[in-house]
């Protein structure tokens, strides 16, 4: 049976500026997530029902941290300034291991979702075609954490990709990708995209560690 954890991070103001609206989104989905677990750096009120993780650093392992605080199959990874639809969870694929989730954008209301033909030569692409938002079996979690890199997201679909985990792409609108000014996610970054090039490279060529650290280790 499947059991559903929404996963999420917070640091700097992003309690204060989202934390109300996350936590009224989250309790009006219909069905109900099973768990909910935020990650921060420092304590913060949550209602009932929802699990605070603290976390030393931030984001990479707030995220992974909250994951391993779950006992749910299937966890989704989620912006704290991002807002589900509320059927989000119904209908989910569950016959695969990873779900490349569909949403739409909050600036022009275009669509927010992955290229699966992108995705199929994702090792030899310089760019990122895994638009849109991801659930996943906690063990794809495990074999592919969230490294310490400027865009954990895009090399963790990159491991995801190189392990040949079955992945659904699931066309139904499910969420708002929130564009707003300071947003932490989509900011261009020449560090972010060398880490993702040497990411590629390495994983056409070897197998990896699971970890969080960048660069991987090698499997011998």
């Amino acid at each position: 049976m499947a059991s559903y954890a929404v996963i999420t991070s917070v640091w700097g103001d992003y309690w204060e500026r989202f934390g109300e609206g996350f936590i009224k989104n989250v309790q009006g989905l219909s069905p109900q997530p099973d768990e909910v677990i935020v990650g921060s750096s420092v304590p913060i009120d949550l209602p009932e029902g929802f699990t605070n993780v603290i976390s030393d650093v931030m984001m990479w392992d707030s995220f992974n941290d909250a994951v391993k605080a779950s006992s749910a199959k299937w966890v989704w990874p989620v912006g704290v300034d991002d807002r589900f639809c509320v059927g989000a969870f119904d209908g989910l694929p569950v016959d695969c291991d990873v779900v490349s989730v569909t949403g739409v954008r909050s600036d022009n209301g275009g669509l927010f979702q992955a290229d699966a033909d992108g995705y199929s030569w994702m090792l030899n692409n310089p760019n990122n075609p895994m638009s849109g938002s991801i659930v996943m079996q906690r063990h794809v979690w495990d074999s592919c954490l969230w490294r310490r890199v400027i865009w954990p997201d895009w090399v963790q679909w990159l491991e995801i990709n190189k392990l040949g985990f079955n992945v659904k792409f699931d066309r139904v609108d499910r969420f708002t990708f929130v564009r707003h000014d300071g947003a932490h996610s989509a900011r261009p970054s020449s560090s972010g995209q060398q880490q993702c090039d040497d990411m590629r490279k390495i994983l056409r060529a070897s197998n990896v560690v699971p970890g969080v650290e960048f660069p991987p280790q090698i499997l011998k």
